[in-house]
Formats: C-alpha cells, sequence, structure tokens
C-alpha cells in the first residue's frame, strides 16, 4: 500500500469542502522557522542526551574504587535512568502534545544539566543513584519531544532526512561523544567529565529555551493526558510499536553480545577487537543518515523498512552461526549496522504520520519500547548463551528483524490515508 501520493493533489474524500489545509505541521509560521538552526539544535539535544545516559559504562571502575563497592554494583547505575524513561515518557509526550515541545524540551535538558552537575559532586553510591534516577525524569522529557519536533516542524518530503541525522547523532554519541567523556575523566578525573557535560546541556537547555520555535499547541479535548490513551487507540499505531519494540531487540542482541563473541570465538583480546566495534558504529552512522534520504525519496518507506529489516537477518544468521574469520565477521557485523540502521529512518517516517495532537504520546511510547526492546534483546540474549553458545543469538536477532518487517507491513495497511507531501524547497535539499 503507498502511504503516499505521488502528486501534491489533494486526496479526494467522501464529501466536498474547502481546500484543505497544509499537509505537514500545524503552526502557519512554520515557513519562517530556520530548519538549519532547528535541526542543529536537536541533533546537538540528542548527542548530549544519549552522551549523558551511556557515560556510566567506561567509567564503573573508577566510580567502584571512589566509593569502596564493586563493578557489579555501580553497574546498576548504568540501567538507573533508563527505568523512569521508559516508564514516564508517554505521560511526557503527552504533556508536550498540550503544553507545546518548547517548555517540556527545554525542561529535560535542564533537568539533566542539573542532576549531572550535582553528581559531580557526589558523596556515596545512594546520592549517585538518586541523581541518576532524577535525570532519566529529564531524559523521558527529550527524548520523545526532539523526534515529535522534528516530525513537527519538517515537511514530509525531507522530514525523513531530518529523523534520520536525529538518530544519526545517537550512534555519534556512542563513538564520539562517550569517548570524550572517558578521556576527561582519564586526564581529570569523572567529577569533571560529569561537570562538563553538565554545563553542556544547561547551556543547551537556555539555547532550547530562547531559540526553539514557540508554535502553538494544536487544539485538543480533554484533559492535559488525553493524548495518553489516544495513542494507542489506532490499530496501525500498536503494530508500528511492536515493530519498533522487535527491531530494537534484534539490535541490543547484536550490540551487546558482539564483543564477547569474537573474544571467545577468536580468543581476542578486548582492544584487539576494538577496529570491528568500531566498523558497526561506524555502518549504523551512515546507514542512518543515507537511510533518511531515502525515506524521504520513495513513496512506499515501508518497503525500504522491511527490505532492510530483511537484509539484516540474513546477514545476523551467519555472523553468529559461522566463523570465517575475524574480518568477515566484521564486514558481517558492518553490514548489519548498515542495514538496520538504513530501516529505522523509514520506520520513524510511518510513525509521525499520527496526528500532532498525538504525536508527542506516541513518541514517547516509541521510547518505552526503545526500552522494552533493550530489556527483551539482553535477557534473552544472555539466557541463549548460557544455554548453548552464540549461535542461537542469530536466530533471534534475524526472527525478530523478520517479525519487524512482517508487522511493519500490516501496520501500513491499517494506516488512514496520509496527507501529500509538501514540494516547499529547503536549505536541508541537497
Amino acid at each position: 500500500m503507498d502511504v503516499r501520493p505521488q502528486s501534491n493533489r489533494p486526496a479526494t474524500g467522501a464529501t466536498a469542502g474547502p481546500a484543505p489545509a497544509p499537509p505537514d505541521r500545524a503552526s502557519p509560521d512554520s515557513h519562517k522557522i530556520d530548519e538549519g538552526r532547528l535541526l542543529a539544535t536537536l541533533v546537538a539535544a540528542m548527542f548530549l542526551v544519549v552522551t549523558n545516559i551511556n557515560m556510566m559504562a567506561p567509567l564503573l571502575v573508577d566510580f567502584a574504587a571512589d566509593f569502596h563497592t564493586s563493578v557489579g554494583s555501580m553497574g546498576q547505575l548504568a540501567a538507573a535512568a533508563a527505568i523512569p524513561w521508559a516508564l514516564l515518557a508517554p505521560f511526557m509526550g503527552a504533556l508536550s502534545d498540550r503544553l507545546g515541545r518548547r517548555p517540556l524540551l527545554a525542561m529535560g535538558v535542564a533537568i539533566l544539566g542539573v542532576t549531572t552537575l550535582l553528581s559531580a559532586q557526589a558523596w556515596s553510591y545512594p546520592s549517585l543513584l538518586v541523581l541518576r534516577v532524577l535525570g532519566g525524569i529529564g531524559g523521558a522529557s527529550t527524548g520523545p519531544n526532539i523526534m515529535s519536533s522534528a516530525a513537527d516542524h519538517f515537511p514530509a518530503n525531507r522530514r525523513g532526512r531530518a529523523l534520520g541525522m536525529v538518530l544519526a547523532a545517537v550512534s555519534l554519541a556512542t563513538v564520539v561523544g562517550v569517548p570524550l567523556v572517558a578521556m576527561m575523566a582519564a586526564y581529570a578525573g569523572w567529577r569533571w567529565a560529569f561537570a562538563g557535560l553538565g554545563c553542556l546541556l544547561l547551556g543547551l537547555g537556555v539555547i532550547v529555551y530562547v531559540t526553539f520555535p514557540r508554535a502553538k499547541p494544536p487544539a485538543s479535548r480533554g484533559g492535559y493526558l488525553s493524548g495518553f490513551g489516544v495513542a494507542l487507540a489506532e490499530p496501525s499505531t500498536r503494530l508500528l510499536l511492536l515493530a519498533n519494540g522487535l527491531e530494537r531487540a534484534a539490535f541490543t542482541t547484536v550490540s551487546t553480545y558482539t564483543a564477547a563473541f569474537l573474544m571467545q570465538s577468536y580468543s581476542l583480546r578486548l582492544e584487539q577487537i576494538a577496529p570491528v566495534l568500531s566498523a558497526t558504529a561506524a555502518g549504523t552512522l551512515l546507514g542512518s543518515t543515507l537511510g533518511g534520504r531515502l525515506a524521504d525519496n520513495t513513496s512506499r518507506p515501508v518497503l525500504v523498512f522491511a527490505g532492510f529489516q530483511a537484509l539484516a537477518a540474513a546477514t545476523v544468521l551467519p555472523m553468529f552461526a559461522t566463523t570465517p574469520g575475524v574480518i568477515l565477521t566484521a564486514l558481517l557485523a558492518a553490514t548489519f549496522g548498515l542495514a538496520n540502521s538504513m530501516a529505522r529512518p523509514a520506520w520513524m517516517w510511518l510513525i509521525s504520520q499520527v496526528p500532532e495532537e498525538r504525536r508527542g504520546a506516541t513518541m514517547g511510547f516509541t521510547a518505552t519500547t526503545n526500552q522494552v526492546g533493550l530489556m527483551v534483546g539482553a535477557s534473552l540474549g544472555g539466557l541463549l548463551v548460557t544455554m548453548g553458545g552464540y549461535s542461537g543469538l542469530g536466530l533471534l536477532a534475524a526472527f525478530a528483524c523478520l517479525a519487524a518487517a512482517t508487522i511493519c507491513s500490516l501496520a501500513v495497511r491499517k494506516m488512514p490515508k496520509v496527507k501529500a507531501r509538501s514540494t516547499t524547497p529547503s536549505p536541508l535539499q541537497g
């Protein structure tokens, strides 16, 4: 089923009426928005937020030494922010549907900045744990609003590219942001690393509050959280969210266990597998950018998602089931990262087609299914490795990829007809 008309003519309906409203973004002043500056702000926000969430991993040994506890105990801090993020993101997204993206996004970035800055003064494990949990509340206010803002302010014919660049910031945070934090901690101590990132987040919060588009939220009936329940009322939305959880489970399975698979299968040390992990991250970064362009230039984004998920499934099976050598395994891992990330902007384009009055809540549920997929991939993957080795990981990830592709295709069949794309030129087009 085509979810995008091939022309700019409005779709005909059952009744005649006035000319339809512009198809993209609710604000009548959307043409005045500096799209380049807005996109730079969204990319910077996603980069710093993801860096903040993932910065714990390289610092666990330092934490354990300072707080006189084990690395395993300190490792629980890595998940501390994810729990409130997963639970509160739909509520924060629903609030942004009524109050606007700008105040919720600025507040979320500021909360992350303050809690990160205070974490630099943490005096014990419990104090740092509490601050990370409070920071997760800020994270719950940022993720859904970053993606919703990209969908709100970029018309459909260049929305995929915008979403792809924001998604690329996630990979960039892993490849660049977290290593930079680790370097600062190595030279100046982890407290200065926290303080530096906290200051950057606070500065970004001010920039968001001052420069972010002041678009009026769309009119909506019901209370402040009315969009929370409505977001799941559409069958196609529920299916798309299920597909997202499965896709994230596949990605998490591969990203979590690739290093251990390489080390145990080829008797490698951690530093020897760094090029393989870098190749996978590079494939993911490149795929997010190219996938966004592809989503903008196809009339059937569901085929992009399904096709690349099928390629990811075909790649991950031999990756874990065979040991053809480090180079070939690295190529398979990089191809999986490329294919998986090429598919994701198309899925984001599809989920962004929900009505704007419930887009924030829907993006909140997207954040929740991200976390559910992470937990499923990590836990089931660990169980399979314990029971029968690494070959089962390929089957798990391949099944999740193919199931995600199938369910996404079913979702598109149930989607309401999507409005025509705008062809307004933009500096983002190249």
